[in-house]
């Protein structure tokens, strides 16, 4: 049977499931020296953070730069018809913040992909391959029979099943994001 960590206890007292008054008596069962019976509730928690066994879980917590979401707002405010730059709309920016953080936990390199007409799709192929008898030639890489697909063009109805928006849109507002 897993053991419950001292962390998911608080969190469950947080949650209103375990009365405070049970969480230390548990803690003062599982960590004796540090807890006493003259400790209450806020002194155990703050003796467990100090001591590194209980941590704040935060919620939608994102590894994404400044300055990617920030490129991401400006573009989807701007799909939106507004001036990223004199844009004031709370419920606007947080709609545009929403969009570009679903954008970038799927692709983080949503935004700049679009910039450089580039897609995310596409196996560019770029892993060391170790040389052995069997593969001394690079096939993957190698001349290829060129297929031209000059007067193929993709529906505009079919790049909105896909994006969500007319890629005219998309394309428009990149090329205004990078004249700046």
């Amino acid at each position: 049977m897993r053991q419950v960590t001292a962390t998911e206890k608080y969190k469950a007292v947080n949650e209103g499931k375990m009365a405070k008054g049970e969480f230390v008596r548990q803690m003062r069962l599982a960590y004796p020296t540090l807890i006493t019976k003259f400790n209450g509730y806020s002194d155990t928690v703050q003796i467990l953070k100090n001591k590194g066994l209980v941590f704040e879980v935060q919620e939608e917590q994102h590894n994404f730069s400044d300055e990617a979401v920030r490129r991401g707002v400006d573009i989807e405010l701007s799909v939106l018809g507004l001036d990223p730059a004199n844009c004031f709309d709370e419920e606007a920016i947080n709609k545009a913040k929403s969009k570009t953080l679903a954008n970038l936990k799927k692709d983080p390199l949503f935004y700049i992909n679009l910039l450089s007409n580039e897609s995310s799709k596409v196996d560019k192929h770029d892993k060391y391959q170790e040389v052995k008898k069997t593969n001394h030639k690079d096939t993957f890489n190698d001349m290829k029979k060129a297929e031209l697909k000059e007067g193929m063009y993709i529906d505009d109805e079919e790049w909105e099943a896909e994006n969500g928006r007319g890629p005219e849109a998309y394309k428009e507002i990149a090329l205004n994001y990078l004249d700046g």
